[in-house]
């Protein structure tokens, strides 16, 4: 239970971080957030569209003033010191068991208190997200529990031979889903 709670923490650790990113004019896709800020990170942009064409990032930060750059490249730097990345995963992470879905957008990612986290956005809907990933951790072994909705949100979680995982789901704007995907090694 212990490891659950600690991966809730984490999760909405997280959350607070997606808050203050966009009251500083953080971008809002992978493309626009990665770069060398994270030193040693591997970048990663979304997946193609079915079509097999790239999203186009949608967030302008033109109207952005240098002050809130500065902050936004200062806070970056700090987050990447505690392991906290955004639109990237660090080299190591284990996107093998954490998998970034096939039209999923990574978010952010964390490697903090020894469990993996990644935040991503999915262009679909909820109902077949969730059943994307039940699907991808059953097939690596995980016992996957049913989902549970409080307040919008989804909660699954599960336990494997990688470890304890513990997954939210929330609805987005445009048919997207936000997906939280928190393991906990044993």
């Amino acid at each position: 239970m212990n490891a659950v709670l600690r991966s809730t923490f984490t999760v909405f650790a997280l959350f607070a971080l997606v808050l203050f990113g966009a009251a500083c004019g953080g971008s809002d896709t992978a493309e626009e957030a990665s770069g060398d800020d994270a030193g040693g990170a591997v970048s990663s942009t979304p997946a193609p569209a079915a079509g097999g064409e790239k999203k186009a990032a949608s967030s302008d930060n033109s109207m952005q003033t240098p002050e809130a750059a500065m902050m936004q490249s200062k806070f970056k730097e700090m987050a990447a010191q505690e392991g906290i990345y955004f639109g990237e995963v660090p080299e190591g992470f284990p996107t093998d068991i954490i998998p970034v879905h096939p039209d999923g957008a990574i978010d952010k990612s964390s490697t903090g208190n020894g469990d993996f986290t990644l935040l991503q956005v999915v262009a679909g809907d909820k109902d077949s997200t969730i059943s994307w990933f039940r699907d991808h951790y059953k097939g690596l072994g995980f016992n996957v529990n049913d989902p549970v909705t409080v307040m919008g949100r989804t909660m699954v979680t599960g336990g494997g031979p990688a470890g304890e995982l513990s997954l939210t789901f929330i609805d987005r704007e445009e048919g997207k889903t936000f997906v939280a995907q928190v393991l906990s090694p044993r």
